[in-house]
């Protein structure tokens, strides 16, 4: 009897419950606290050594001269390929296309009567044959920039009539001054070409410098209205989204003012700094790892293409919102993952792939 085991006394659930807080309960915590540091620290928090942004290609689309929009294509947010047409910039101001004219022929009086003292009566005939010449040439430049504008006005005006916001009397009038304007030009190339002929039978020897010499800057001159007076046509330099539209068809521009901003919709590169101190210096082809800037956070490896020379300022805001001091830092740049998807403009943050 004194040695038969006495059953076993069994435990309460509140004291089991005591000993696992007291043993277990604490280093489970520890373990779960350990793991959200570390994930917060690889998807939120981690240290901002390098920042960057994604690098945009934004160009302004302006005219060579002073015109007038005759045609406009695009309008705000649209998408173009490249060398897609945007617009015509025509210079068919009547007022100056005929202030063009007269000081050309002003010019060429000048010139004319400078000849007329060397030359002796053949020249004189000569030079006003030229200047009849090129005062015809001169104008049919003119009309053929007013019948590219009349063709354009024509058309809309088509257009207008099909959806009968327009009269037939008003596109008839439209139509018959297209139709003068094209007679006009076809009847002054017949003239001009029996002006060539008149011109070869009083043509200067040419070892006259004179003559030479005032046919050359005649020459100079007409192509130089020529190409002023021409309807400029302005196409996309690369694909992209039009991003600001400053004129509209009808507008006076002047030359050198932008029409039209195109930028384009894909990241080809990401411009990063190194912010002080520099504890590695980076070199090109160094791995480093991409991290957007999104929740969740995402990242992909890459690798740097490009070094600066020297420091330079940093954006503040590529840092935090709350910083008021300048920094500078070692410009990079780094070749863009396709896996990311970035969008031009967008802030990331830069380490490197160890």
């Amino acid at each position: 009897m004194e040695n038969e085991k006495l059953p076993p006394i069994p435990t309460p659930l509140s004291q089991r419950w005591r000993e696992f807080r007291i043993q277990i309960l604490p280093f489970m915590v520890f373990i779960a606290t350990l793991v959200a540091i570390v994930y917060l620290w690889r998807t939120i928090v981690q240290p901002t050594g390098m920042v960057g942004f994604v690098e945009t290609n934004q160009v302004n689309v302006a005219s060579l001269q002073d015109g007038l929009i005759a045609e406009l294509y695009v309008d705000r947010f649209q998408m173009v390929k490249k060398d897609q047409p945007i617009c015509v910039v025509a210079n068919t101001d009547p007022d100056l296309i005929s202030a063009t004219i007269e000081a050309a022929k002003a010019e060429l009086l000048v010139t004319s009567a400078r000849g007329v003292v060397d030359l002796g009566q053949g020249q004189l005939r000569l030079q006003q044959l030229i200047n009849d010449l090129f005062t015809q040439k001169t104008t049919q430049a003119a009309r053929r920039a007013e019948l590219v504008y009349a063709e354009t006005n024509l058309t809309a005006t088509a257009e207008l009539l099909k959806k009968e916001i327009v009269g037939k009397l008003q596109y008839d009038a439209v139509l018959a001054k297209r139709d003068s304007l094209r007679d006009e030009i076809d009847a002054r190339d017949k003239y001009m070409v029996d002006l060539q002929k008149s011109l070869e039978v009083f043509k200067t020897s040419a070892e006259d410098p004179i003559a030479k010499s005032v046919l050359n800057a005649i020459a100079a001159k007409q192509k130089e209205l020529e190409l002023s007076l021409k309807p400029t046509l302005l196409k996309a330099p690369f694909d992209g989204m039009i991003t600001m539209v400053y004129h509209r068809a009808g507008e006076k521009v002047l030359r050198g003012l932008p029409i039209i901003s195109i930028a384009s919709t894909n990241a080809v590169s990401v411009v990063g700094y190194v912010r002080q101190p520099l504890q590695r210096k980076p070199q090109v082809g160094d791995a480093v790892r991409v991290t957007t800037r999104g929740t969740p956070r995402r990242y992909a490896q890459s690798h740097i293409i490009k070094v600066g020379a020297q420091l330079e300022p940093l954006n503040p805001a590529l840092l935090s919102a709350d910083t008021k001091r300048m920094e500078v830092g070692l410009p990079i740049v780094v070749e863009c993952p396709p896996i990311l998807a970035l969008t031009p403009g967008e802030f990331v943050d830069i380490a490197y792939d160890r």
